[in-house]
């Protein structure tokens, strides 16, 4: 009993150490564990919290801030490169296709060679009775428009079709009838269609020309002539009018004194010119340097020496005169080139026996 007594004090006396101790000692390990546990969440946490800023980075850098998948590389594509407002956009939109249907639906008008743009239109001057020589110039009633003029009616080889004077034989709007307009390729030999030309003519632009002295066809089609030159057989050369080609200077072989009736005839000191002849004066003439000159019509001399005219003017009676609106002077004269058969076209380029000069062209 005594012993058991004495065991019991032991025990009781154990637990009053031990379980305290071990208390203390769960509690520690229970702290310990949760300090390792706080660690290992507080790592996680911090790696969440990387992973949650790199998360975060990639939104603002990736995802959201419109990079390569929200707006960068295919948003820029699709939102606005090639089919929004780009290269596809640019060309529907108003490019190429938007500016030809602006301009071609909204430009000027441009007529054909030939015709003038006036208020009703595209006119042929030469024979539109509304337009007869200038815009709006209308014909009376009953009257047509021949070369540009009001008159009563159509003359010599010259028929009216609509108010205007055509020739009939080589019109190619009025091919052998009034309104017969001949094709593209076609010129109007005769009276009728044809892409044949007689003789050695050449079929240019809807005509059948002499290129063998045409200026603005001179050995071939399109092939022009500078100013002041014609077209002598096929080839380009100066034209002097009614003065003397000498070594490719025009010179007055009346009243030059180097080239005095012919060229490289030249008078002796002191003497003149005078009408191709070397003397000792100019008679009813004036001397002007050794030539005997006609200052009452001389371009060069015109009223006294060296007193020039302008290039679009003429010399009368001893005064410059300009010549009229679409005139040209030509040997010293005002003409109209558009219906001169002594100067169609150019100075000097004289239409063939039978043929008429129209819009500057013979036929």
């Amino acid at each position: 009993m005594g012993e058991l007594t004495c065991h019991c004090h032991l025990v009781g006396a154990l637990r009053a150490i031990v379980i305290p101790w071990t208390l203390e000692v769960g509690m520690h390990w229970l702290s310990v564990t949760l300090l390792a546990f706080a660690m290992v969440m507080g790592g996680c946490g911090d790696d969440g919290a990387t992973t949650g800023d790199s998360g975060s980075d990639s939104s603002t850098g990736m995802d959201s801030g419109g990079g390569t998948d929200g707006g960068g590389t295919d948003g820029a594509t699709d939102g606005g490169g090639a089919d929004g407002g780009g290269a596809d956009g640019a060309t529907d939109g108003g490019g190429a296709d938007g500016a030809t249907d602006g301009g071609g639906d909204g430009g000027m008008l441009t007529c054909p060679a030939f015709e003038e743009l006036c208020t009703s239109g595209c006119a042929d001057l030469d024979t539109d009775p509304a337009n007869c020589g200038d815009c709006d110039n209308a014909c009376d009633s009953g009257d047509v428009c021949s070369r540009g003029r009001c008159i009563a009616e159509c003359r010599g080889a010259l028929s009216e079709c609509s108010g205007g004077c055509f020739n009939l034989n080589n019109e190619r709007e009025n091919c052998g009838a009034c309104d017969n307009v001949c094709a593209a390729t076609e010129a109007c030999v005769g009276g009728t269609c044809t892409m044949d030309c007689p003789g050695t003519d050449e079929l240019c632009s809807g005509f059948c020309i002499d290129t063998t002295r045409d200026v603005r066809n001179c050995g071939g089609c399109d092939a022009v002539c500078a100013m002041g030159e014609v077209c002598t057989d096929s080839t380009c050369t100066l034209e002097c009018g009614a003065m003397t080609d000498c070594s490719g200077v025009c010179v007055d072989t009346d009243s030059d004194i180097t080239n005095c009736g012919a060229c490289g005839t030249a008078c002796a000191s002191g003497e003149v010119c005078n009408s191709g002849t070397c003397g000792v004066d100019c008679g009813a003439l004036t001397d002007c340097a050794g030539m005997c000159i006609d200052t009452t019509d001389d371009l060069a001399h015109c009223g006294a020496c060296d007193a020039a005219c302008a290039t679009d003017e003429i010399c009368a009676s001893s005064t410059c005169t300009a010549c009229a609106g679409g005139e040209t002077v030509c040997d010293g004269a005002c003409v109209e080139m558009s219906n001169d058969t002594a100067h169609c076209g150019a100075c000097n380029n004289v239409c063939a026996m039978g043929e008429v000069s129209r819009r500057g062209r013979c036929r």
